[in-house]
């Protein structure tokens, strides 16, 4: 169908031009895809068809220059951050939690044209007066690393934009910016006319280039529009306003506005956000053939691909997916972490590698290792072993050259060695997989990662950093799916939906929560500043998401909206103000139809709603192939017994709940764990003196900034209910800090030994005569020597009182072992913070040598003392604990143990 591409199509061909004397820049490929079909449809004699680009793909023409992926253009900001600030420049660690947010700042600030030097010193002197001016004592060290940042930013803009020109690269708004500053010459010598159509948000850069094609008579620039939303939203139609007024052009209108003609309008609501894909499956289950060809499937969230292609009703047959599948959850990034945790049990004695083989075993017989041919079986697994004393086969070998006692050179050759034997075996598998192509696509990127890590001078950062590296590098890594260009249901994110229309017209995720995405950007730049110099912001977000909700309606004769209303937080289940503004639009006129339809249920069918999973095989060999690969923690066991069926979902199926525009209890709970990881990383090994606390106070604010950006990205704290989470937060973290600082006046001696310290043991179950090696694995807050025994420290967000650790008397069952085991097993399930501890204590016991605690600090009740369990308790317990663990294991996988709804 696609509206706005046929009147396109009607002036290029109406203009007394010759289509291959002409350029056409469009905003996506596939709109280029399909105009090029409607040109050769409409052309009456054979012809060239014009050139046709993408803004980007024109932009790099003429500047010379080649956009930087994302990963060089983060290693290149390293370089130019190296160099300017030298000693006080942070690890690469930590530079890559915050780098995505300043690459962003820089293309901005390229693309609005704005004099960088102008605008980092007004963000210098903003940040003066905000932190610093009226600090009442000299500044610590890492507020004065602080300042030094931003008084730097000017040298690190320019040495990176060097640092990418040497390459030939540039970010988009870098190369959007030269190209407009080559442009004069460009057009005085080209002999093209050039068409510029279906954009809507311009940067100032863009709007130059538009504004010297028309002026110069070389160029013609469309808008898609409808009277409807020009007239009725000025949100919709700000940037056409703006356009118009600085750039020129022309709106091509259909002839009868969405509010003048026949429209059927369709709004269903879900129970909550994965229930959408029944909704999408209800809205094209009785679409033909013909009618799928004339329809468009928008996806807000794209999280919820996968959700709803395995939920398309039998008669869709073709699809085209313009969108990517994330690394993030796939079967090769889960290999990943398998082998690096064999890897991290890898020590030396008597000259000679050994390792935990429960921990080769779990690689070797991990579900992606089946896919590259290896073979699990392997001599000798039920010992621990040396290298040397293993039977294995030539890809084994290749796959597991141990890099623990390696030096990062040595280190970085393996892991390309490794990778390389990665790629080659999965070549040979079935490529029609996804997890094989998923496996592909991440063994090219961690070669690219490593070849670009070994250009920095980062020194010996350690297995730890080069693990997190690489799976952060996976976690911003998609799979793009192969489909049908021209044929069949098109499913496509927002932007992608750019120019395009249809006839038949489902958009997903019409929650206010995803559309539009309201959330604040990521910013190091104040929004008083971005305002200033006309930078992007939260309101221009919303202004691109009303354009394309009411371009998209504008173009369709049925019209199917679906969100969710799900009530777990406060913005949880809140109609799009789009819908609302449709409901109140159209549900009275005459020549609309309009309904609305609410279904339930985690459904893979549409007639009946899901209490229970059935443990088919493909079921139970899927929960087996998670808990080998991922393992357990005391959170997913927990999730176990308090719903199988959540934890079906969530821990094997891996479906992640809905961001929320409001912080939830785990999201604060991180903030606040990040914050005090921060403020005592200083002092590791260190006996604690009440200066260190009153420096921590100091650093209190800025750090918590720092970890609500990080956790909570474009979520505002300055007002509402984000406002009271971040105040309370900062209270709980201050109050503990005093507390801690009057033990040590008091005389209590405190050594913080470790922080958010990963802990990682094997368990073998034996299932069906099978010993299959399960990862058991855990986050200790803190481990602190504390008056000269170990204490390990688990903090606590919410209230904990002594009766949530309080276990059973056992001894009263040591003649019935059965019912002792009975009582131990429910307390364990009734009290999943007593089962955290001695989980964890079990987890370290190799490590512990002097006796001690673990216990949770409840942040906010400091007063409730004695949240402990001793190690001698613990020891007491480790046996009954291991069996509980086996036991919930053989549950998980007994087919005739339902998995059901709590």
């Amino acid at each position: 169908m696609h509206p706005f591409l046929m009147l396109l199509a009607d002036k290029v061909l109406s203009n007394g031009i010759s289509l291959e004397d002409q350029v056409i820049i469009l905003p996506t490929k596939r709109a280029a895809a399909f105009l090029n079909r409607i040109l050769a449809e409409k052309s009456e004699n054979a012809t060239w068809l014009p050139e046709i680009f993408t803004l980007n793909e024109w932009a790099e023409k003429i500047s010379g220059l080649r956009t930087a992926e994302n990963l060089t253009a983060t290693f290149s900001l390293y370089q130019a951050y190296l160099s300017v600030l030298g000693r006080d420049a942070q690890s690469l660690n930590r530079f890559l939690s915050w780098s995505d947010i300043l690459l962003k700042d820089f293309n901005d600030i390229d693309g609005a044209l704005t004099n960088p030097s102008t605008i980092f010193k007004e963000l210098s002197d903003y940040t003066e007066i905000e932190e610093f001016s009226f600090q009442k004592s000299e500044l610590s060290e890492k507020q004065e690393s602080y300042r030094k940042f931003w008084m730097k930013l000017m040298d690190i803009f320019s040495a990176f934009k060097a640092e990418l020109v040497k390459k030939g690269l540039g970010t988009s708004g870098g190369i959007m910016k030269d190209a407009s500053e080559k442009l004069p010459e460009f057009i005085r010598t080209s002999q093209k006319h050039y068409v510029f159509a279906g954009f809507n948000a311009l940067t100032h850069a863009e709007t130059k280039v538009f504004n010297e094609f028309i002026k110069a008579r070389k160029g013609e620039v469309f808008y898609d529009a409808d009277d409807y939303y020009l007239v009725k939203e000025k949100n919709a139609s700000l940037f056409l306003n703006q356009n118009l007024s600085n750039a020129g052009g022309e709106l091509l209108k259909q002839k009868t506005s969405v509010s003048n003609r026949d429209l059927g309008v369709k709004v269903i609501r879900s129970s909550n956000r994965f229930d959408q894909a029944n909704g999408v499956a209800l809205a094209l289950k009785d679409f033909s053939p013909e009618q799928l060809e004339n329809t468009g499937l928008i996806l807000a969230d794209e999280s919820l691909l996968i959700p709803i292609i395995e939920r398309l009703p039998a008669n869709i047959h073709k699809t085209n997916v313009t969108m990517g599948i994330s690394l993030n959850s796939s079967m090769f990034k889960s290999w990943l972490e398998t082998w690096f945790i064999w890897q991290s049990s890898i020590s030396v004695q008597n000259n000679k590698l050994n390792f935990r083989t429960d921990h080769l075993a779990a690689v070797l017989r991990h579900p992606f290792s089946q896919i590259l041919g290896v073979d699990g079986r392997i001599q000798s697994l039920n010992r621990s072993v040396f290298a040397e004393e293993l039977d294995i086969t030539s890809i084994q070998r290749a796959l597991l050259v141990p890099i623990r006692t390696q030096k990062i050179e040595q280190t970085l050759q393996i892991l390309e060695g490794v990778f390389q034997t990665v790629l080659n075996q999965s070549k040979t598998a079935e490529l029609k997989n996804v997890e094989v192509r998923m496996g592909i696509l991440g063994a090219e990127s961690c070669l690219t990662a490593i070849r670009n890590l070994r250009l920095q001078n980062v020194g010996d950062p350690g297995l730890d950093f080069i693990r997190e590296f690489l799976l952060r590098v996976l976690t911003k890594t998609k799979l793009s799916l192969i489909g049908e260009p021209m044929q069949g249901l098109q499913i496509m994110g927002v932007l992608e939906s750019r120019t395009l229309g249809f006839k038949n017209l489902v958009i997903c995720s019409l929650d206010e929560e995803n559309f539009p995405r309201s959330r604040r950007p990521d910013s190091f730049i104040p929004f008083e500043i971005r305002m200033h110099h006309k930078l992007p912001g939260k309101r221009e977000m919303e202004a691109v998401y009303a354009y394309q909700f009411y371009r998209l309606l504008s173009h369709s004769e049925n019209f199917t909206g679906i969100y969710h209303e799900n009530q777990s937080s406060f913005s949880g289940g809140e109609k799009s103000r789009y819908l609302l503004q449709v409901e109140e639009d159209f549900k009275d006129l005459a020549h609309v139809g309009y309904s609305e339809y609410k279904i339930k249920g985690n459904l893979p069918k549409l007639d009946h709603e899901l209490r229970s999973v059935e443990k088919s095989d493909e079921v139970l060999n899927l929960i087996s192939q998670r808990l080998q690969s991922r393992g357990l923690s005391t959170s997913s066991i927990n999730r176990y017994y308090d719903s199988s069926l959540e934890w079906y979902y969530e821990y094997v199926l891996g479906l992640k709940a809905p961001d929320e525009k409001e912080l939830d209890s785990a999201r604060l709970g991180n903030i606040v764990h990040q914050t005090l990881e921060d403020l005592y990383s200083n002092y590791i090994n260190k006996a604690l003196s009440e200066e260190d606390h009153v420096s921590m106070l100091k650093r209190l604010n800025a750090q918590l900034e720092l970890a609500f950006a990080k956790h909570a990205p474009g979520m505002d704290h300055a007002t509402g209910v984000n406002h009271i989470h971040f105040e309370t937060a900062r209270k709980m973290i201050e109050n503990f800090i005093v507390h801690e600082r009057r033990e040590v006046k008091e005389g209590h001696e405190i050594i913080p030994l470790a922080l958010e310290m990963k802990v990682r043991e094997s368990l073998s179950v034996n299932i069906s005569g099978e010993n299959l090696a399960i990862p058991l694995k855990g986050v200790v807050d803190r481990m602190d020597k504390r008056n000269g025994k170990i204490e390990l420290i688990d903090y606590k967000t919410g209230i904990v009182k002594k009766v949530h650790l309080k276990l059973p008397d056992l001894s009263k069952f040591k003649a019935n072992r059965q019912e002792m085991e009975t009582a131990f097993f429910e307390s364990m399930k009734k009290k999943p913070k007593a089962f955290q501890l001695l989980l964890y204590q079990w987890l370290i016991k190799d490590s512990i040598s002097n006796g001690g605690l673990a216990k949770i600090i409840s942040l906010p009740a400091l007063s409730e003392s004695e949240l402990t369990i001793s190690f001698e308790e613990g020891q007491m317990n480790q046996d009954l604990l291991v069996e509980f663990i086996k036991e919930t294991v053989r549950q998980m996988l007994d087919p005739s143990v339902k998995i059901e709804s709590n």
